[in-house]
């Protein structure tokens, strides 16, 4: 009984997972024709003189993109799936992607080795066991295959012969000969037809990963793995609430991988029985409805979420914590697998339906942020050409004096504001600290003073062995005050200080200035609203704020201290009530040594070094600020320093400025092709790879080369499409040229400027791709209304139509561009009649542009 909500969710997200590929095609396309551009550009590039210090060129930055940078945006969506020993990720697996029983399972570890899961078609299925997996990438010769293909001749694959062939590859013998490092090296990967794999995911199942077994080649294959397949990991825990085994397992999980970048988690609890929740519910399952089992569902899902948000951890595992209500997660699910006949077995395919499409789409969501990080990437490098070519221009020394100064002014002024915006937060994340010190001390003092703590997930974090109270309460501190203290800072400030960069970035948007531009992007890549958005400023503000020193003084190491262990482990003593109280001194000197064996004098021990901690967190308010000065100051005079140095290398090479004027204006066109493509690609993703249509065949308007066109998008309904008439071949960059032109002019943010929406490629019945340029659409023309009212117009509305138009092109002026095409029909009105300037297919910015066909006829 699948409802129509779950049938329209299977299509959305084959709809998405179609998106992300055509997102991931093009952009690999684009992506190597920039490559191909950008090395025949670099080849004519006249030889430059460059500041001595300066270590990156012209030709360093445009080779930022590689193959190698490629290449690892091909590898398809991934899925790491992990989890305690015995957690049922075999039949998750299994279930998920509709395939029989053919991988392992039992109680505790059954083998160590990662195995794939890709597609084929029947008749192409076999498995491949490869010696590691850096083998299976480099596509070396495998040391075994197993063919499957004759287990699928029948209408039903023969799941049971299948299993019997792979099970000497895959279960390893308990009392097996081979040495577990080389058994776990071993890749496996098993090529197989199924509806999911089919969708373009790759699934891996794990060893049981738990922190009493984590063997170095486990902890290594791990790693690999994730930085190799930049995946979703799949994190599966079986009760309702998150419990000691299942900590350790994410523990180790995070140690394993913790050099990486975050790598994005979505938390799977799969022992969501119907029967117990419509038990919880008090609903009788015989006769329940569907609309009243998602109801009780829902219920669920919320308490069951609640209790992983009170896993300190594993809520503070996205940054900037989880939100409070189940329904704005993107990353938690609840499923069960069912187990021969099941009562209301409808209700169960219901539910992990819903959760699995849940998964696909956080996915596919995360996997494209790896692919538009190459997007931005590329566009980064375009627009340093066009820098490149605007400083080129014929201009004179007095006037990049002019910018330079313009460029150091808005430094000052922007460093200025965030010195006082950015206090806040610190401020707020001392405020933080100390409440999460009162809140938690109690209980990391007491389990730091346990002499056995396996079943702590924190002891994952320790040195092999360590009963060390003080390691202990360093690594509770990180994990449960100081990454806690982060998220909520971030949480709660992040909006108002990502408004307080727009203003800035904003007002520096109404200027063209190649050399503010190009010591934002190297000096400050990760202060812009863009980036704040996914925290990256923040959080490395958040890391060089929060190292606190840990070290106190061991005034008594050099004592003997031997002598007094045992008397010290046994006697009685009052409590500890100061670091200066000899008794807490040797009780610090006893613990360095790992001597401290008594737990209430481990207690009294801890108590007090969480009181110093939080006495130095207390005192340390001021160095949080002065971090902060610090670190921004170190931004300003890198800033400066940028500015600086690309103002006198353009003036240092002021004589090759003809030549490379000259070879700018041959690859300008092709540049402009690129940056179009990529917006193209990154904004039909956006709409989930649905493309815009135009309402009808009617023209609005037509001029020699473009046609105007109604147009929607989306729920963007009041659009219109500027277009080609036909192909130029003899301009084949004419449509992007104009693209680029009116992008450059809407980043100025003008008023009174018709701004560009969006980009499409249109591909033609012969495979070829026009361009489609998107607007918003407006009422009117001046022209038709000068048409229809001339008899009646107000001097009023004449002055608000001049003024409105006086104001744009000052504005346009003030950025050295100019329209060249002023008439009536290039200026639209709104419904406040408010006017709009468009059609710029025919301006100039210095000559740094390139004149397209349509503007040679113009004086």
């Amino acid at each position: 009984m699948a409802s129509a909500d779950t049938n329209n969710r299977l299509v959305d997200i084959k709809t998405s997972l179609d998106s992300n590929r055509q997102l991931k095609n093009s952009v690999i396309q684009v992506a190597c024709d920039f490559i191909e551009i950008r090395d025949a550009y670099i080849k004519q590039l006249p030889a430059f003189t460059f500041d001595a210090e300066r270590k990156e060129t012209v030709n360093d930055r445009l080779q930022r993109i590689s193959y190698k940078s490629i290449q690892q945006r091909e590898i398809p969506l991934g899925l790491i799936v992990f989890g305690p020993n015995s957690s049922g990720k075999s039949s998750f697996i299994q279930h998920f992607l509709e395939i029989g029983d053919i991988l392992p399972s039992g109680v505790g570890p059954v083998t160590a080795r990662i195995t794939k899961m890709t597609y084929a078609p029947a008749e192409q299925a076999r498995a491949l066991v490869y010696n590691s997996l850096q083998a299976s990438l480099e596509c070396n010769h495998t040391s075994t295959e197993v063919d499957l293909r004759s287990y699928f001749l029948e209408p039903e694959p023969q799941w049971i012969e299948i299993s019997k062939a792979l099970s000497k590859h895959l279960n390893r013998a308990e009392n097996s000969d081979t040495d577990l490092e080389e058994w776990a090296k071993t890749f496996i990967e098993i090529r197989l037809p199924s509806p999911t794999l089919k969708m373009g995911i790759d699934m891996y199942d794990t060893p049981g990963f738990l922190s009493g077994n984590r063997e170095s080649v486990l902890i290594n294959n791990l790693y690999d793995l994730a930085k190799t397949v930049r995946p979703t990991l799949l994190f599966l825990y079986e009760n309702p609430s998150v419990v000691e085994t299942d900590m350790a397992c994410f523990m180790g999980m995070k140690q394993a991988i913790g050099s990486l970048d975050r790598i994005p988690i979505f938390f799977l609890n799969t022992k969501a029985d119907v029967a117990l929740i419509l038990k919880d519910s008090r609903v009788n399952q015989c006769n329940v409805s569907l609309a009243r089992f998602q109801q009780s569902l829902h219920e669920t899902r919320q308490k069951r979420y609640d209790l992983l948000r009170e896993q300190t951890a594993l809520a503070n595992e996205l940054l900037g914590s989880l939100p409070v209500d189940v329904d704005e997660c993107l990353c938690f699910g609840i499923c069960s697998i069912p187990k021969g006949r099941t009562l209301r077995r409808e209700l169960t395919d219901h539910m992990n339906k819903e959760t699995f499409s849940r998964i696909i789409s956080f996915a596919v969501q995360t996997g494209s942020e790896y692919v538009q990080e190459l997007v931005n990437d590329i566009l980064l490098a375009t627009e340093d050409f066009f820098d490149l070519a605007l400083s080129a221009s014929y201009r004179d020394a007095e006037h990049f004096q002019k910018l330079r100064e313009d460029a150091l002014e808005w430094g000052n002024l922007f460093f200025a504001q965030f010195k006082i915006d950015l206090p806040k937060l610190a401020e707020y994340l001392h405020k933080t600290i100390v409440e999460l010190f009162e809140e938690k001390k109690k209980s990391i003092a007491d389990r730091a003073a346990r002499l056995v703590r396996d079943d702590d997930p924190l002891a994952i974090h320790l040195p092999t062995n360590s009963k060390n109270v003080r390691d202990f309460i360093h690594v509770a501190v990180e994990e449960e005050i100081m990454k806690v203290a982060v998220n909520k800072t971030l949480s709660s400030l992040c909006t108002q200080v990502k408004t307080t960069l727009e203003v800035h970035f904003d007002n520096q948007m109404r200027r063209r200035n190649e050399l503010l531009r190009l010591a934002q992007r190297f000096v400050l890549p990760e202060i812009s609203p863009s980036i704040l958005t996914k925290q990256r400023l923040l959080s490395k503000f958040m890391e060089g704020l929060i190292k606190l020193p840990m070290q106190i003084g061991r005034f008594f190491r050099s004592l003997p201290t031997l002598p007094y262990i045992e008397y010290y482990n046994t006697v009685t003593h009052n409590q500890v009530t100061s670091e200066d109280d000899p008794i807490y001194k040797l009780l610090d000197c006893l613990d360095l040594y790992a001597n401290l064996s008594n737990e209430s004098k481990r207690l009294a021990f801890a108590e007090q070094f969480l009181n110093v901690l939080l006495k130095d967190v207390l005192k340390r308010k001021y160095d949080f600020q002065e971090n902060l000065t610090d670190w921004m100051e170190q931004q300003r005079k890198a800033f400066k320093v940028s500015v600086l140095k690309n103002y006198n290398n353009i003036i240092r090479n002021l004589d090759k400025q003809h030549v490379l004027h000259e070879l700018n204006t041959q690859y300008y066109g092709k540049f402009a092709r690129i940056e179009c493509k990529l917006l193209a690609a990154k904004q039909l993703f956006e709409f989930n790879g649905i493309p815009p249509t135009i309402k009808d065949e009617t023209t609005l308007g037509e001029g020699a080369f473009f046609s105007i066109h109604s147009a929607e998008w989306g729920d963007e309904k009041n659009l219109v499409v500027k277009k080609l008439i036909r192909p130029l071949s003899a301009h084949p960059y004419m449509a992007y040229l104009d693209a680029h032109y009116h992008r450059v002019i809407s980043s100025l943010k003008i008023r009174n400027v018709v701004p560009l929406m969006y980009l499409y490629e249109h591909e033609l019945e012969n495979g070829e791709h026009v361009l489609w340029i998107i607007l918003p659409r407006y009422s009117r023309s001046l022209r038709d209304y000068l048409y229809k009212n001339i008899q009646t117009i107000t001097l009023d509305s004449v002055l608000n139509f001049a003024i409105n138009i006086a104001e744009t092109l000052v504005a346009l002026h003030q950025n050295e561009i100019v329209h060249r095409d002023i008439k009536a029909s290039n200026i639209l009105l709104d419904e406040n009649y408010v006017c709009y300037l468009t059609d710029f297919g025919s301006v100039q910015h210095h000559d740094s542009w390139p004149i397209v066909p349509s503007q040679k006829s113009l004086p």
